[in-house]
């Protein structure tokens, strides 16, 4: 079947409305695309909602442990992809200084934490930290501390 057709009032064919307050409103499907290009939104082409990134929309949650001097992966490294990370939550069991990295490259200074301090980054719709792509995003720590807590973040081509 033809995804085309032409309506003509009263020639049978139905299309999908939704009754507000007795006035009738087309439902549409949602596409995006560059010019000439029209492709139907799906997991696999997420919604574009913010210029130039799309998005599922959906964060991945995962728990943080980590104790090593030196980096510790806090998001592995996919091919082609970034990670934006939206939200870290860390407690720190010792005196520590912590500085987070992008693949090989440094996105804060070394921060000197106390034993029992804590960073919260909490999610204000914009990304804290976007890792380049296929680079993983790191914790560097200067002495084996426990450290416990949380990330939020989504990976985008």
């Amino acid at each position: 079947m033809a995804d085309n057709t032409t309506y003509t009032e009263g020639s049978g064919i139905s299309v999908a409305t939704d009754d507000v307050s007795g006035v009738h409103h087309q439902r549409v499907k949602i596409e995006q695309g560059s010019d000439g290009v029209a492709a139907d939104i799906s997991p696999t082409s997420p919604l574009a909602v913010r210029p130039g990134h799309p998005s599922t929309g959906f964060l991945t949650n995962a728990s943080l442990s980590f104790a090593t001097s030196g980096n510790n992966t806090l998001v592995a490294a996919t091919a082609s992809q970034t990670t934006r990370v939206f939200r870290i939550v860390l407690v720190f069991e010792g005196a520590v200084g912590i500085k987070f990295i992008s693949g090989s490259t440094d996105q804060t200074g070394v921060m000197k934490m106390k034993d029992g301090g804590s960073i919260v980054l909490d999610f204000d719709g914009e990304p804290w930290f976007v890792t380049g792509s296929n680079e993983a995003f790191i914790a560097n720590l200067d002495a084996a501390i426990n450290v416990r807590g949380f990330i939020q973040y989504e990976k985008t081509a």
